[in-house]
């Protein structure tokens, strides 16, 4: 791109940014229905200085020659986070995976986007350090059902409700706490089950919100008005409440009771 015409793309930008005109319209206005001369002086005056804040800012110059902001270009050149060594699982391992080269493609979005996101990218990198620790807890609940034998429960929980039928006096309370620590053990391993299946359910839903987010960085680089991140930062406080959501899950927070498993 010429010098003249990325001059030329500063000016009008300076000139017709609607975060420029409308501070000192509105103060324009004002003086005028109220008929108070100074004040409308006074608005022009601050779309002035607003336009001309735009005019001699850095970043703006870089947008002008169409190159990304510094801050972004800063974050496109940091390491992306490895995949944490814990994750053994290949369910869990899978679905952190997908997520993280999800938060990948919003890191490139965000480098080649000519509108200052540091907000997102902030919001992001928090993000994905919620879904890690996500990951972590769901590890927790494989490593707690394979460290059981659903199948000789069932069975150990069969035979001593047979034996429980024929015992005497001195024996059936031992056999029917046997019974009732088997019951509550298999009923601990179908929740855990139940657990997961939440889980890759959700963090399904989860990164195609985190394809959302991207949608909507694109968005803002060909839309008339760009300088409205409000909606990729709804995107991304609705994936945090939906990794919040998930983590109150495993953690049984939601349902106020259960066995943990170990280690979350």
């Amino acid at each position: 791109m010429g010098r003249d015409e990325a001059i030329g793309r500063l000016v009008s930008r300076a000139l017709t940014r609607p975060s420029n005109v409308l501070p000192g319209a509105a103060v324009v206005a004002a003086g005028i229905l109220l008929g108070f001369w100074p004040l409308a002086l006074a608005g022009v005056a601050v779309y002035g200085v607003l336009a001309a804040t735009t005019l001699f800012s850095r970043d703006e110059a870089r947008r002008a020659l169409g190159r990304p902001a510094a801050p972004a270009a800063a974050a496109a050149a940091a390491p992306l986070p490895a995949t944490p060594a814990e994750l053994r699982d290949p369910g869990v391992r899978q679905r952190y995976e997908e997520a993280h080269a999800e938060y990948g493609r919003i890191r490139q979005a965000l480098a080649q986007s000519p509108v200052p996101l540091q907000e997102i990218e902030v919001e992001t990198a928090g993000l994905m350090h919620d879904v890690g620790g996500l990951c972590r807890r769901a590890q927790a609940v494989c490593d707690y059902l394979g460290s059981v034998d659903e199948a000789a429960l069932a069975a150990d929980r069969t035979r001593a409700a047979e034996d429980l039928h024929t015992a005497g006096p001195d024996v059936a309370p031992a056999l029917t706490e046997t019974v009732a620590a088997l019951d509550q053990q298999l009923g601990t391993v179908r929740d855990m089950y139940g657990k997961l299946r939440g889980f890759d359910a959700r963090m399904r839903q989860l990164i195609s919100n985190l394809g959302a987010i991207r949608g909507e960085i694109a968005r803002l680089a060909v839309e008339s008005h760009p300088d409205d991140s409000a909606r990729v930062l709804e995107h991304v406080s609705s994936a945090r409440e939906l990794v919040s959501g998930i983590t109150d899950t495993l953690a049984d927070r939601e349902q106020g009771g259960g066995t943990p498993a170990p280690g979350a």
